[in-house]
């Protein structure tokens, strides 16, 4: 019997756009979730999905059929001390968040991110 994978759309903002999109997270192991497609999304359809209602937990990366932010081909993403997610170049340390407009260093992995249950 094949289990169905544990699959999570978590919101982000692109940092260059400053337009919403959406990260579809799959927990591939335990606690082990990776990043595989990306999507413009609007506000409302967004609240009315819940992409931010469920708490995930573990370890995130992106796996290699993860497109990037879909507004600026960024390859990557950071969460702010803020909570909220964001694309990243995967170069530049220094970063600012596009939600809370604080500048910051990266430098700690994330380890849970607000996600709602994709269907």
């Amino acid at each position: 019997m094949e289990i169905s994978p544990q699959v999570v759309v978590v919101m982000a903002k692109c940092s260059r756009a400053n337009k919403l999109f959406g990260i579809r997270i799959e927990e591939k192991q335990p606690a082990q979730w990776l990043a595989n497609w990306s999507f413009s999304i609007v506000e409302k359809k967004a609240k009315r999905e819940g992409y931010d209602r469920n708490v995930v937990r573990g370890t995130f990366g992106t796996d290699s059929s993860y497109p990037g932010c879909p507004h600026c081909h960024s390859p990557g993403f950071f969460q702010c001390s803020c909570g909220k997610i964001a694309c990243w170049d995967g170069e530049t340390r220094k970063v600012t968040c596009p939600w809370c407009n604080v500048r910051g260093k990266l430098g700690r992995e994330i380890n849970h991110l607000s996600a709602g249950i994709d269907r």
